[in-house]
């Protein structure tokens, strides 16, 4: 599996960032959610805004089974990463989600390949592999029937969302499985918050209040 992140604002993890930067996180999460879905990880270099060069790495990245993309491609938008894959032949089969975080995750051919753009944040980049990619890892790798690990859970306080979208949020289950509870979280950008979870609930769009007690379901990291 191919793991290439995109972008100038990215760095290495062992630089320190200015301002205006980011350290390149989503390809070392990427590479061991694609180890525990039984692939092999492999990162490319960075794919920085310059068409031939991102374009280079694109073909690289179509050598192996699948290709995951870690920003740049977005519904409606013709930035560099979409226009090469374009150029490529890419066919599109959809570029969004009803599900916060990771709406815009975009899905298609190329080549022959299969490719994942997952959004850039890192929330969005963690939930969209677990409920979309993983299972093309795991197809890839043989495996017959993939199924999300998820299961019901207790919620030890109340919590509410807005709805309309099938949320993941952050969260702590017991070790038995019996109870979860809801993480405080800034959004999809906040990676402390995705460190101190081992888990994610998994809300109803039309819904909007849980109570303490509840069952809800859950899905585990």
């Amino acid at each position: 599996m191919a793991i290439l992140a995109t972008g100038d604002e990215i760095v290495e993890v062992h630089e320190k960032p200015l301002d205006y930067q980011i350290r390149n996180s989503n390809a070392q999460s990427l590479a061991v959610q694609v180890l525990r879905a039984g692939g092999c990880p492999n990162i490319l270099p960075l794919a920085r805004d310059r068409y031939d060069a991102t374009r280079d790495l694109v073909e690289q990245g179509l050598q192996f089974d699948l290709l995951l993309l870690s920003g740049g491609v977005s519904a409606g938008k013709y930035d560099i990463v979409e226009r090469v894959l374009a150029d490529l032949g890419a066919e599109f089969f959809f570029d969004r989600v009803l599900i916060q975080p990771g709406q815009p995750l975009v899905f298609g051919n190329a080549r022959g390949k299969f490719f994942f753009g997952l959004p850039g944040n890192p929330a969005s980049t963690m939930v969209t592999f677990e409920v979309f990619a993983r299972s093309a890892v795991e197809l890839l790798g043989g495996q017959i029937e993939p199924m999300l690990p998820m299961l019901q859970s207790r919620l030890t306080k109340d919590f509410k969302q807005k709805t309309g979208l099938t949320r993941f949020l952050p969260a702590w289950i017991s070790p038995d499985g019996s109870e979860v509870a809801p993480l405080h979280w800034q959004g999809s950008g906040d990676v402390p918050a995705l460190a101190r979870s081992n888990a994610f609930l998994v809300t109803e769009p039309e819904r909007e209040n849980w109570s303490a007690g509840e069952m809800i379901r859950v899905l585990l990291k």
